[in-house]
């Protein structure tokens, strides 16, 4: 059974998600925050992450190359997902911090269970075996870096 961690301050959504998710067989883990999403990656190692772009306390592109830095989560797939950023620009910026699929809301379930599947079907392989555990470093945001009101 594959293990999902979803990284949204979105709760209906994370239900929705969850709901549809486990119905299909997965299980799934949640985060509202960034820095509780990072401590749940290292500490649950999902075979795949969906993240927000826009966090109360970080950007999605800040937590993906976070994730893509650290040794143990460097190569569990990640799913983008976004109300905000629509132009291929934002797109392009999102696959160049990591992720491996780019999701506009609102979401199309079938089309996320489609996304998840063909990620964990091509699942990054690691010649190496991870490093010793550790943690992710993690600093929140002063809050004015972005504006979340228009979310």
């Amino acid at each position: 059974m594959a293990r999902i961690l979803i990284i949204d301050d979105d709760v209906l959504l994370i239900r929705l998600l969850e709901q549809h998710l486990k119905s299909k067989g997965f299980e799934v883990a949640s985060a509202c925050y960034v820095g509780e999403g990072l401590e749940m990656a290292v500490a649950i190692m999902p075979d795949l992450i969906m993240l927000d772009l826009l966090l109360p306390d970080a950007t999605g592109y800040q937590a993906c190359g976070i994730l893509r830095q650290h040794p143990q989560t460097k190569l569990i797939p990640i799913i983008m997902m976004t109300s905000a950023a629509r132009l291929p620009s934002q797109h392009r910026i999102g696959r160049l911090m990591g992720a491996d699929e780019y999701l506009v809301k609102p979401l199309d379930l079938i089309d996320v269970e489609n996304k998840i599947q063909a990620l964990l079907n091509e699942k990054r392989h690691a010649a190496e075996e991870p490093e010793s555990p550790s943690t992710l470093e993690f600093v929140p945001s002063s809050g004015d870096l972005f504006d979340n009101s228009s979310k």
